[in-house]
């Protein structure tokens, strides 16, 4: 196949372009088509191509900041160093339990 830019005529460089992006677009199109055409048959396909293809946008990829209230309008409800320090103890509380129950299952034996 000719490159595009082996060719030097303007006028048929900008043609050869305009036919090879019609095809491609014809392709396209027929592969749209006969995934419609599959998903109508079975609806099982179209639910999970639309959830695997969601869009990275700026607020699905955004971290959170525990120290922000996101239901009350970004409200700072606390200081992030005071959050983290109790989201610590809330682990550390938890590992307790989890020792305390596995130590009651080992004294029930």
């Amino acid at each position: 196949m000719v490159e595009l830019n082996d060719i030097k005529n303007k006028l048929k460089r900008q043609e050869l372009f305009g036919k090879i992006k019609h095809e491609k677009n014809k392709e396209r199109h027929k592969l749209r088509k006969q995934r419609e055409k599959e998903e109508l048959d079975n609806p099982e396909l179209r639910a999970k191509r639309l959830k695997e293809n969601v869009p990275n946008t700026i607020e699905n990829m955004r971290v959170k900041d525990e120290s922000i209230d996101w239901e009350k309008n970004n409200v700072v409800v606390s200081d992030p160093k005071d959050v983290k320090a109790k989201k610590e103890e809330e682990e550390d509380d938890d590992k307790i339990l989890k020792l305390k129950k596995l130590l009651n299952k080992l004294m029930n034996l």
